[in-house]
């Protein structure tokens, strides 16, 4: 049985590209997603009501709708609303793993002593509980990476 390696050689850019685009893409959603995640999980962990609320809707939205739902919808609906064109696979990527990491950031973020967190906010010395809370996260995050 021979196999003909010079179809696999002769597709070798196209795919380098596809290898390119696709750590690209997975790059910004997770860059994208932390930063999304950071922001909705210190709401939903110290924000006011009304943001915690907010993010929460967010948060059970997205975490219950499928990606797939969420690129056509960034994708076709966003620019019809908001007059925005961006690329519906990155924002939709960053949107959900922004959702799903805002619930690993406040789970860290409670999982601080209360002691710890209570001295920190009262003499606005955040890095006190971030540093220990992003020590976790990014613990979780890495296990979630090799999950998927």
């Amino acid at each position: 049985m021979n196999f003909d390696w010079s179809a696999i050689w002769a597709a070798l850019p196209d795919l380098m590209d596809g290898v390119r685009l696709t750590v690209f893409i997975a790059l910004v959603g997770l860059v994208g997603g932390f930063v999304v995640g950071m922001i909705a999980g210190m709401f939903r962990a110290y924000g006011p009501k009304a943001m915690n609320m907010l993010a929460q809707i967010d948060i059970e939205l997205i975490r219950g709708t499928p990606i797939v739902v969420q690129v056509m919808f960034l994708y076709f609906a966003l620019p019809l609303l908001a007059h925005i064109r961006i690329d519906g696979l990155t924002a939709a990527i960053t949107v959900n793993s922004g959702a799903y990491l805002a619930e690993v950031v406040r789970g860290a973020l409670l999982s601080i002593p209360k002691g710890l967190t209570e001295a920190g906010l009262a003499v606005a010395v955040i890095y006190l509980i971030l540093t220990g809370a992003m020590t976790l996260a990014l613990r979780l995050v890495e296990k979630r990476m090799k999950i998927l």
